[in-house]
């Protein structure tokens, strides 16, 4: 019974996502999308930019060179990002998204879309793009690559994702520290 337990655990997550059920779709773009509004009341529109701000400068690496657009004015900052990927154990490249956060007083909006997946050459090869994590089967010239490690790569993309989303959370949620010191 237990081995039959063991069992499921280990194969339930293959067979949950090779559902598509892993990935959130957007019935408006057809895209993968990660989209909410979360409410912080009593914040104001400039509190929640600048924690955003705080929070890109925190989360990658290179805050410039992930930042495409920001305004203050607007209370909206868009950039690109993208993480490591790994496929039976060894690299199998990048995922590259687009993120954007707009924000009013009192609340904020997270859109992350735009998943495409990139082989580990990718500097200037699009051979070596692999596609749309979206798409059941990955293109390029790994269009040879298992559909259990692109599931893989589908999984670890949905982990990334939720990742940073509940630091964002967390970044948004915290009270500005006492600058009394």
């Amino acid at each position: 019974m237990n081995e039959m337990v063991l069992l499921l655990l280990v194969f339930l997550p293959f067979t949950l996502f090779s559902q598509n059920g892993v990935l959130p779709i957007s019935e408006e773009t057809g895209k993968i999308t990660y989209q909410s509004v979360v409410q912080v009341d009593g914040t104001s529109k400039n509190d929640l930019y600048k924690r955003g701000k705080t929070w890109f400068i925190n989360t990658f690496s290179s805050s410039e060179n992930v930042i495409e657009y920001e305004d203050k004015e607007e209370g909206i900052i868009m950039g690109k990002g993208l993480f490591p990927v790994k496929a039976n154990m060894v690299s199998a490249g990048h995922v590259r998204f687009t993120i954007k956060i707009e924000f009013k007083d009192g609340r904020y909006r997270y859109t992350l879309t735009d998943f495409w997946h990139t082989g580990e050459y990718d500097s200037s090869y699009d051979s070596n793009t692999v596609g749309d994590l979206k798409e059941e089967k990955p293109g390029g010239f790994m269009g040879g690559m298992g559909k259990r490690a692109w599931n893989k790569i589908k999984e670890q993309t949905n982990f990334h994702a939720t990742q940073m989303l509940a630091s964002l959370k967390e970044k948004m949620d915290a009270k500005a520290a006492n600058d009394d010191w």
